[in-house]
């Protein structure tokens, strides 16, 4: 439903302890939704567990803010 018109990713932060990672992964982005325009700057936050020597996400979540 949304037509997006710039993503921007920056440089990821990764912190690793033993079999967990967290990766904080965050981005500006331009969207439209319903006619109307949206810019934003968030984060996608990532945790990963590693099992048999592969990682695989267990948790994720964004967070975004209006930026004017």
């Amino acid at each position: 439903a949304a037509t997006t018109h710039e993503f921007s990713p920056e440089e990821p932060e990764i912190d690793i302890v033993g079999d967990v990672a967290v990766a904080i992964c965050p981005f500006f982005v331009v969207y439209e939704l319903q006619g109307k325009t949206y810019r934003e700057k968030g984060h996608d936050m990532l945790v990963f567990s590693r099992s048999t020597g592969q990682w695989r996400v267990s948790w994720r979540t964004m967070q975004t803010k209006p930026v004017e």
